[in-house]
């Protein structure tokens, strides 16, 4: 009797498997079109995929050379799949009556074409070895690659999560972003010229009559090769940079003494270069407006605008010095004035400037003007020096100033982008520093007037000398941009 129980747990059994294996089994969805080799792998049988034919959850779908399918799910999201790809169909939920559910698919190689179906958007996730795509409602282009993915955004927006655990919004459509194994992220670029192909003859996006209203310049050919990306130089960036500055100092010392019964004065004018090695640091922030169209770059003319700001500060080893002649003259004698000797320097120990950018960009090449605000630490240092009387030597006139200046700044450079996160650049500026007034002191006791015929000045001599500093610089630079 023990056979009959044993029998009719066995038929239990099969009856389960056999209602779990259809469970399994029911299609998620059906091939709307299918071009040359398209094969279906379930666990360990494969066959050929029709058009018409089911898709089901966990099959793998492959494609051969020159074969493409395109795949319509029971919530009608589509997915194109091109030549030498793959892609695994890993998860499908919905429930028609509230559109709800979830869809999750893995491609680990080749060209796909994705647009979400009726369900929620947020509901779409696409896995790839490189990074995991959540979906907000889009249609994209997806190259995957051994190293690299690229995802070519149509419309909506995608939030891209690389192995290495950066997130990236991608959210500008008709343009595209790189991802590499390393981590590196590329963009966004719009598409502009050929891009390399992937496996052979296979272009990418391979599925572009619907992207060709976004990039006429494909003209809407089936297989035509997409644009390859332009720099993008929007985004901050910090660098340094190091040159040589050549500057001028125009100085007017000039000083008047009192007694009761004389006057004595000197004024001269003078300059002098201030020349010398500078070298700091730049931070600032590009943005590169879309010129050619909503939504991305159709009918791109080959250039575009760009603006920015930039600040940086300057350690400089700047110093000039004068040596003229001049004289002080006693109003009250007629015996002749005073020969006097001077010795001047001024110096510039560190600058900063904060400045706007303008320029043109034409692809990895910018070439911009700059201009705004400049600030600075001048020192001015000096004497006049009276030849001796009849008396004895006579007291030095001197002055000491070290102060922060404000001015202005305009300039004009060119800058490369060398990879996609650093760039070189040549830049020359021209600062004004205005007018630096400095106070003379001494000349107390001094006897001015010709040899045999000086007079005495008690009182200390009351004057200024000012400069009027320019300066021109040239620098080569290096930036990192961190977008």
């Amino acid at each position: 009797m023990y056979w009959r129980g044993w029998l009719i747990s066995a038929i239990t059994i099969v009856g389960a498997v056999h209602a779990t294996a259809s469970l399994a089994q029911s299609p998620i969805g059906s091939a709307a079109s299918v071009q040359n080799q398209v094969q279906g792998i379930i666990g360990g049988g494969t066959q050929s995929i029709s058009a018409g034919g089911s898709v089901f959850q966990n099959e793998r779908v492959r494609t051969g050379d020159e074969s493409q399918a395109q795949l319509v799910f029971l919530d009608q999201t589509n997915l194109g799949v091109g030549p030498k790809s793959e892609v695994t169909l890993n998860r499908f939920v919905y429930n028609p009556d509230r559109g709800t559910g979830r869809v999750a698919i893995e491609a680990s190689r080749g060209v796909f074409r994705f647009v979400t179906g009726s369900q929620d958007p947020k509901n779409y996730e696409v896995n790839t070895p490189i990074a995991t795509i959540q979906v907000r409602g889009t249609e994209f282009h997806l190259l995957v690659a051994r190293n690299y993915i690229v995802v070519a955004l149509v419309h909506g927006a995608l939030r891209i999560t690389t192995v290495r655990g950066r997130v990236v919004l991608h959210n500008q459509p008709s343009t595209a972003v790189t991802i590499h194994a390393d981590g590196r992220v590329e963009g966004p670029m719009p598409w502009t010229g050929p891009f390399t192909r992937y496996a052979g003859d296979v272009p990418f996006p391979y599925f572009t009559r619907r992207f060709a209203a976004f990039f006429p310049v494909l003209g809407g050919t089936p297989g035509a090769l997409m644009a390859a990306p332009r720099y993008n130089w929007t985004g901050c960036y910090a660098g340094g940079n190091g040159g040589y500055s050549w500057g001028r100092s125009n100085n007017n010392p000039s000083m008047v003494q009192n007694q009761p019964a004389a006057t004595a004065f000197m004024s001269t004018t003078y300059s002098y270069n201030v020349n010398g090695v500078i070298g700091g640091g730049q931070v600032g922030c590009n943005w590169q407006p879309n010129q050619n169209g909503q939504n991305g770059y159709p009918g791109y003319t080959g250039y575009q605008w760009l603006v920015g700001v930039e600040a940086d500060f300057q350690g400089s080893n700047q110093k000039g010095n004068g040596n003229p002649t001049t004289q002080i003259t006693n109003t009250n004698l007629a015996t002749g004035p005073d020969p006097t000797a001077i010795t001047d320097s001024t110096k510039l120990a560190w600058f900063g400037t904060v400045r706007g950018r303008a320029g043109v960009v034409i692809d990895r090449w910018l070439a911009y003007v700059t201009g705004g605000f400049a600030y600075g630490k001048i020192g001015l240092n000096g004497m006049a020096q009276a030849a001796p009387s009849v008396v004895g030597p006579n007291a030095p006139l001197a002055w000491s100033q070290s102060m922060d200046r404000p001015g202005w700044v305009i300039g004009a450079g060119v800058e490369n982008a060398i990879s996609t996160a650093w760039s070189w650049k040549l830049e020359y500026l021209y600062m004004n520093f205005g007018t630096v007034t400095a106070n003379l002191t001494g000349g107390a006791g001094n006897c001015y007037g010709a040899p045999g015929a000086c007079q005495f000045f008690a009182g200390p001599a009351v004057g200024t000398t000012t400069a009027k500093l320019t300066d021109s610089i040239v620098r080569l630079g290096l930036n990192y941009k961190f977008n």
